[in-house]
């Protein structure tokens, strides 16, 4: 696993990049107006049935915001987690690409244990994007059998993927291995 110096400047610059960015946005984001979707969700939630569940389901697939996305899955998972792991599961699937991205960002909710293999797959899609939500989605389940193909993504020459690999690494609480692997990238 070797990086080059000019790969680490540019790993650094882009995360430097994005933090920046995300500041606008998160300040551009907080004088919007308010959403009610997080309330009717939560609402939804409550209720246990069959059609709260559809209804959520479907909210989820057109909600544009992660906030949105993430306040829903939330609903899901407490209705049925497993019905609902078993149908983004099968999103990953998909031919629409928002669909696959909404799917794995909603499977970093929900953690189950039967989307690791398709997520471990969707590391290899094309979209950077897509492997990036599909490495979060591991890294917030601690899939150890996933730190692997999470550290050779670092090698990749896309900075984009290499700084989604080394952000989900983050999320890795064992000191140890976030020892060993800052020791691992000094040493390049």
């Amino acid at each position: 696993m070797r990086v080059s110096i000019v790969n680490k400047r540019n790993v650094t610059l882009h995360i430097l990049t994005f933090l920046f960015f995300g500041f606008c946005v998160a300040s551009l984001n907080a004088t919007s107006l308010p959403d009610d979707t997080c309330t009717k969700a939560t609402e939804l939630g409550k209720n246990s049935s069959k059609e709260a569940f559809q209804q959520l389901l479907e909210m989820y697939r057109q909600a544009e915001t992660r906030e949105n996305q993430w306040c829903i899955a939330e609903n899901l998972e407490t209705i049925n987690s497993a019905g609902a792991a078993t149908i983004f599961i099968d999103d990953l699937q998909s031919a629409d690409q928002q669909t696959r991205l909404k799917a794995a960002f909603a499977l970093r909710k929900i953690q189950s244990e039967k989307a690791v293999a398709p997520l471990q797959k969707a590391l290899q899609q094309e979209e950077s994007e897509m492997q990036c939500q599909a490495a979060y989605a591991l890294a917030a389940m601690r899939e150890e059998s996933s730190i692997t193909l999470l550290a050779e993504m670092t090698d990749k020459p896309n900075t984009e993927i290499a700084v989604c690999a080394l952000e989900a690494l983050s999320w890795y609480d064992d000191v140890g291995f976030c020892q060993d692997f800052y020791e691992i990238w000094l040493s390049f």
